[in-house]
């Protein structure tokens, strides 16, 4: 075989297991390529699901903002009104404060869930 047939069978030959090993690392960056956009969907749900649970406390602390505000006014009656009248009302506002408070204290139990704390 003469010199010149050698290099150009050579150089099929290493062109050939180039193209094989070019192609095994294509397909091994594809399955990582898989994998990591796995990753990223199960990211961005988790995330989706903590935004959410952050604005069901965000929610919950505002309805025991209001109705504590509720029961200040409740409380505030006190001053002008039979105390007779105003104690069902405060005791009933108060009632409110304690639920919403409970509710508070559920939703920021879901969000620790949710953010695995």
């Amino acid at each position: 075989m003469s010199a010149s047939r050698l290099r150009v069978l050579c150089a099929v030959a290493a062109a050939a297991l180039c193209t094989a090993c070019g192609q095994s690392r294509v397909e091994q960056l594809d399955g990582e390529n898989a994998k990591l956009r796995d990753q990223v969907s199960a990211l961005e749900e988790k995330l989706s699901e903590t935004r959410d649970a952050v604005e069901d406390v965000r929610s919950k602390a505002q309805e025991v903002q209001s109705a504590s505000e509720d029961m200040q006014s409740q409380v505030g009656r006190f001053d002008g009104e039979n105390w007779r009248e105003v104690v069902p009302d405060v005791e009933s506002a108060s009632g409110e404060v304690d639920d919403t408070q409970t509710a508070l204290e559920s939703s920021v139990s879901d969000l620790d869930d949710t953010t695995g704390q």
